[in-house]
């Protein structure tokens, strides 16, 4: 851990930002009740996130504790995720302008869409509508860092390792670069 630490490298920071994690999940299990706490847990995630992209080895933590604990609320939490996910996942294929990409993000929103309006109606719509509102802008807001790489990459030199200042050169650096880094044989 020290060899890492004295250099500058992602791996302290994102131990550090793991342990918040892990330090706000435990302290909801303590009270289950408080949803901000919660919101907090998926801030830090995201934040964790755009640090690292293993972070998201860790994202079903939550909902294990919710389901755990909370089973009356999983569903709620769990249809939130899947619309953040979703507003994410379009995000991501505007940026890309991926035909095909942007094809199956039209689909996943169709499927989305349908999914939670039957689960509107079967509630009888008693839903959480502030979780579903807050929820990605929690997430939202933790993944703020990746929308300085295209200011960072905009300087002369450039203050990155990629040029990110096109979308497509972005989306590339979201996926293709971070993949070929972590398995540079299966590449």
């Amino acid at each position: 851990m020290w060899s890492q630490a004295v250099i500058a490298e992602v791996y302290a920071l994102h131990a550090l930002l793991i342990v918040v994690f892990l330090t706000l999940c435990y302290s909801w299990v303590l009270r289950p009740t408080n949803e901000g706490l919660m919101l907090g847990v998926f801030f830090a995630l995201a934040l964790s996130f755009s640090n690292h992209q293993l972070t998201l080895s860790l994202a079903p933590l939550p909902y294990l504790l919710i389901l755990l604990l909370r089973r009356r609320m999983f569903l709620d939490w769990l249809f939130a995720g899947l619309l953040t996910l979703l507003l994410g996942y379009l995000v991501f294929a505007i940026l890309s302008r991926d035909p095909v990409v942007l094809k199956t993000a039209i689909r996943f929103f169709y499927c989305i869409v349908l999914a939670f309006g039957l689960f509107v109606w079967l509630r009888k719509f008693r839903v959480r509508w502030r979780l579903i509102a807050y929820l990605p802008v929690a997430v939202a807001a933790g993944l703020l860092p990746y929308a300085y790489m295209p200011l960072a990459s905009a300087t002369n030199p450039p203050m990155n390792w990629g040029y990110t200042r096109m979308p497509r050169d972005f989306s590339f650096r979201l996926t293709v670069h971070n993949i070929q880094g972590a398995f540079p044989m299966s590449l």
